[in-house]
């Protein structure tokens, strides 16, 4: 789909469709878009930017305490020690 919008862009392009480090950066350096949104892997790793930097594994997400409103959930991931 970037592809086709690639040529006919006229601002900035952001995606967020599920992409991982790999895939991002790969869009990213073929100028298939601008930048990438992390949703999902940026909710369950708050501290996404240091551990791509670092190639450390990404928290797995827990969407059964998402946007509940527990006092739980966002906080209680595991950061970097």
């Amino acid at each position: 789909m970037t592809r086709f919008i690639t040529p006919i862009k006229t601002a900035p392009y952001i995606n967020h469709a599920g992409y991982d480090k790999h895939r991002a950066n790969k869009a990213i350096g073929n100028h298939h878009v601008d930048t990438i949104s992390f949703g999902v892997p940026f909710i369950a790793t708050p501290n996404l930017i240091q551990r791509f930097e670092l190639n450390i594994e990404l928290n797995q997400p827990d969407p059964s305490c998402f946007y509940v409103g527990y006092s739980t959930s966002y906080t209680d991931y595991p950061s970097l020690t």
